[in-house]
């Protein structure tokens, strides 16, 4: 019985805002407390820097509008099309690299989420664009 509580006290936390008992996993990383972990839940951080931000606009102290003007979105996507492909090229280098086969472990263990998120959202954007551009 006295190991269950231990071991719950461990895997819990309360907040300093609100007072809930909360996992750890609900408190965003401080290392510069004892247990690595902030005070305040993610919630109420996000609440009170919420909270600061509307503070400062409604003082003056942001600017109410963007701070600069957005480029035009056909220069905007024109762009991050090129840099999409400069980075797929890249990663292309990487496995024809002479120092792949030693390495295909450690790459594939780094890379393998990444290609297939980048896959499905990609095959989800093209489906998008398709359908509205009627192709």
């Amino acid at each position: 019985m006295k190991e269950n509580v231990n071991m719950n006290l461990l895997q819990t936390k309360q907040c300093a805002r609100c007072g809930e008992t909360k996992a750890r996993s609900e408190f965003g990383p401080n290392m510069r407390h004892a247990d690595r972990l902030e005070s305040k839940c993610k919630r109420c951080n996000a609440a009170v820097a919420r909270e600061r931000y509307m503070k400062k606009r409604a003082e003056g102290g942001l600017p109410q509008g963007p701070s600069r003007p957005r480029r035009p979105l056909p220069e905007f996507t024109r762009d991050a099309g090129w840099r999409l492909r400069k980075d797929i090229e890249r990663i292309e280098r990487v496995f024809a690299d002479d120092r792949f086969a030693a390495n295909k472990q450690q790459v594939a263990a780094h890379l393998s989420g990444h290609l297939r998120y980048t896959a499905e959202v990609c095959q989800d954007l093209l489906s998008r664009l398709q359908r509205m551009t009627g192709e």
